[in-house]
């Protein structure tokens, strides 16, 4: 994949991040922390499916962000090409877990 590519997947996944984010801080908005930390409230805000899936959405968006930034780093330090996939690929083994594990406690 060509680094412009690459280079503007990550300005997607940042707005993405970003407009989920501020739906997300809007729609917690009232009600106060502690109302909104409350388990009754938690579980009523995620029982509407669209709520779920942009959180979904939000945690892959993060994943594949931070992905992106770490094999960025690694090339700019001059890690051998090599070295940056071993790395991606036991990163992308860890997000994997981290979204399989989200997608559990969202469902």
């Amino acid at each position: 994949m060509k680094e412009s590519s690459i280079r503007l997947m990550v300005y997607v996944t940042g707005i993405g991040i970003f407009a989920l984010v501020v739906v997300h801080l809007l729609s917690l908005s009232s009600g106060g922390l502690e109302n909104n930390v409350a388990y009754g409230t938690v579980i009523k805000e995620l029982s509407p499916s669209p709520y779920s899936v942009s959180l979904l959405i939000l945690l892959g968006l993060v994943l594949v962000h931070s992905s992106l930034g770490i094999r960025r780093f690694l090339r700019d330090v001059g890690s051998k090409k090599t070295s940056v996939l071993l790395t991606q690929i036991f990163v992308g083994i860890i997000f994997l877990l981290v979204l399989v594990i989200g997608v559990m406690t969202i469902r």
